[in-house]
């Protein structure tokens, strides 16, 4: 269940455990990618995806400089 991303809370409760935490203590070893695909789960939610660039800077845009000065 763990694996098809069900929620640890509702695991915990099927499975008869007393707390959330023994479950997590007891099966989080058999999910080994699981850090992995968070990532990239969290990637694609703010939208940096494989697609885009590595460089973060990239899509910050930076306004027209006006004169602070008038002219004369």
């Amino acid at each position: 269940m763990l694996a098809a991303g069900v929620n640890i809370k509702l695991v915990s409760e099927r499975l008869g455990h007393s707390s959330s935490a023994f479950t997590m203590d007891t099966y989080t070893h058999l999910l080994d990618n699981a850090q992995a695909e968070a990532a990239e789960r969290l990637a694609d939610l703010l939208g940096n995806g494989a697609s885009k660039s590595d460089d973060p800077l990239e899509s910050i845009e930076v306004p027209e400089q006006t004169a602070l000065m008038p002219s004369v």
